[in-house]
């Protein structure tokens, strides 16, 4: 019986450690959810900011050259589309091409970002082969007919 003596407390001190690892364990996956939460989230703006410079190019498709370059360059649409995506995106860059023929122009527009995390961590966005900034990347490409008939 003497040397049972403090067998409890002994595992109640395990119990203890084991519950508190746990609970660690429960801090981190929660710590990463909201992190990946906001990623989903600025992708999602990426898109729809993506898409609206693209529909907005296929109503103006006779000046569909001028929205090509970086940022905020090109037609005053494009300038207040850029405003909107440096509100709704962490350090956002953008670059447009296009890219014409007789009866139609394949446009690439490119979103990126980095959260001030990432940009304090690497000492900036990265910039890749292109010239184009950032870790977080959306790009959508799309094939805008300019004519109305075109012969193949």
């Amino acid at each position: 019986m003497l040397k049972e003596r403090g067998s409890v407390l002994l595992e109640a001190l395990i119990a203890i450690l084991i519950f508190s690892l746990g609970v660690l364990g429960v801090a981190g996956l929660q710590a990463t959810s909201i992190k990946d939460s906001a990623d989903a989230k600025y992708r999602a703006e990426a898109a729809f900011l993506a898409n609206q410079l693209v529909s907005q190019m296929m109503v103006d498709q006779k000046n569909i050259a001028s929205y090509a370059g970086e940022d905020g360059e090109g037609p005053a649409f494009k300038q207040k589309w850029f405003e909107q995506a440096q509100q709704l995106l962490p350090n956002a860059g953008a670059t447009v091409q296009v890219n014409e023929n007789a009866c139609a122009a394949v446009v690439t527009v490119t979103l990126g970002w980095c959260s001030p995390e990432e940009k304090e961590k690497n000492g900036g966005c990265a910039i890749n082969e292109d010239g184009i900034l950032y870790l977080h990347q959306h790009s959508i490409v799309n094939r805008i007919a300019t004519q109305a008939i075109c012969e193949a």
